[in-house]
């Protein structure tokens, strides 16, 4: 649902928190195909990434990107993650300090473009 560019909207994206907050409170969350394991987290970044592509596609002027910086090791994840603070601010910070690219709305893993 998030995927068709095309079709996103402000409305689209507050429908689906609407309805995972609703799942989440009642209990829904596997039953209506919920990832059942650190949901909100996971249903969160997926909304800010596609708020990421509205806001690129909205100021073609502006470049717009988002990027996982892999499974850091922080506090958050009681430091069980797999690369350090210092591995994982490489991504962001390379990204936001590279010369401008001619493509907005681009989805990095670490250092790799990569799908939404």
């Amino acid at each position: 649902m998030l995927s068709d560019i095309d079709n996103l909207s402000d409305e689209k994206l507050k429908d689906v928190a609407s309805i995972f907050l609703k799942d989440f409170k009642d209990g829904n969350l596997e039953a209506h195909g919920w990832q059942p394991v650190v949901s909100a987290y996971a249903v969160s970044k997926t909304l800010v990434n596609a708020y990421s592509r509205l806001l690129a596609k909205r100021h073609p002027s502006l470049e717009v990107c988002c990027v996982n910086p892999g499974f850091v090791k922080t506090d958050m994840n009681y430091g069980i993650g797999l690369i350090s603070v210092e591995e994982g601010a490489n991504a962001p910070v390379r990204l936001a300090l590279q010369e401008a690219c001619s493509d907005s709305c681009l989805y990095f893993e670490q250092c790799e473009m990569s799908e939404f």
